[in-house]
């Protein structure tokens, strides 16, 4: 295709007639009655990047949109692509979802959205006019090789949308691994919650060749999870090591129980330990006590652990101070 039949093209959709037909006689189809061809206009660099403008080939133009009920719905992109090559280009589909792209960030930067706070919607038209049909991908999905037992292509102008504090519990549950640990991190609502998952993390993350990912569970711990579980006017720990994290936890649990009654935590109830922690907290307390006497006492008998699982937060409380000096379990459990 010679130079002056180049121009001659791009001089024919120089002109809102030429694209207004094109678009009603050929890519219109039923969305076409909600533009509004009277607005119709070519782009200019006042409008979008001069970058964008000055594609050799390329044309762009803008109409309004209406909504439904006949609303102004802000503006619609039409992008023409005057492709002059005498062959199809195989990839041409990542070319012009480039050039889609470009034109969004462009029109985020310049806060272009519709009424609703969105993007606008571009249509992208290639006119070929080579010798040979065109045999290409006129998607971009065509182009990239599926993955084995999917029945669709990915949609390659989507994303998967991990939301990391509502993955389902199920999801997450006998999964040993440091990124659903992380998950489970930040689905971690209170002290309790983090005991398993810190205990599965000293497990997982401990190896020489960890050394730089335990770092990095540390600062998030640190930084991000233990601010989050600190009642507010407790002093914040930290630690260095993710093996410190069990045995210092079972006893901020039993002291983060008592500022959180102190202070009425989250709800300015201020009547002692009876009117604290709600049944989660107590359950995490109780676990936390049994520990401890297992630890000291070995494996308890199953009225030990019923008396425990049972019991109120503030008898949690005074049997754990207890585990500390008493010689045996009738000691922890007397009136």
């Amino acid at each position: 295709m010679s130079e002056e039949q180049d121009k001659s093209y791009r001089q024919f959709f120089s002109f809102p007639r030429m694209v207004e037909d094109l678009i009603r006689l050929f890519v219109g189809r039923k969305w076409r009655r909600l533009l509004d061809f009277d607005t119709l206009e070519k782009v200019s660099e006042r409008d979008v990047s001069p970058e964008l403008i000055r594609r050799e080939k390329d044309l762009l133009w803008r109409l309004k949109i209406r909504g439904r009920n006949g609303e102004d719905a802000g503006w619609f992109y039409v992008y023409l692509h005057l492709e002059f090559q005498t062959r199809p280009d195989q990839f041409m589909a990542i070319r012009v979802g480039s050039y889609r792209f470009l034109l969004w960030e462009d029109l985020i930067r310049r806060k272009a959205f519709t009424p609703s706070g969105k993007l606008p919607p571009v249509l992208s038209v290639v006119l070929y006019t080579g010798e040979e049909p065109w045999l290409g991908a006129t998607a971009a999905y065509d182009l990239v090789e599926p993955l084995p037992g999917l029945s669709k292509p990915a949609d390659l102008l989507s994303f998967r949308l991990l939301d990391l504090r509502r993955i389902s519990a199920a999801e997450l549950e006998g999964v040993s691994s440091p990124v659903a640990a992380l998950f489970r991190l930040e689905q971690c609502k209170a002290a309790e919650d983090f005991l398993p998952v810190s205990s599965d993390l000293v497990a997982m993350v401990s190896g020489r060749e960890d050394q730089g990912l335990e770092a990095a569970f540390v600062v998030c711990i640190n930084e991000v999870i233990f601010r989050r579980l600190t009642p507010s006017g407790s002093k914040r720990p930290r630690i260095s090591q993710l093996v410190e994290v069990p045995s210092m936890l079972e006893q901020r649990i039993i002291r983060w129980t008592q500022d959180w009654e102190r202070q009425g935590w989250k709800k300015g109830r201020k009547e002692g330990l009876r009117e604290g922690r709600k049944k989660g907290l107590r359950e995490g307390e109780a676990e936390v006590v049994l520990r401890q006497m297992e630890s000291k006492h070995g494996p308890l008998p199953a009225w030990a652990m019923e008396r425990v699982r049972s019991a109120d937060a503030e008898q949690l409380l005074v049997w754990a101070e207890r585990i500390l000096t008493a010689g045996s379990l009738n000691e922890i459990f007397a009136d």
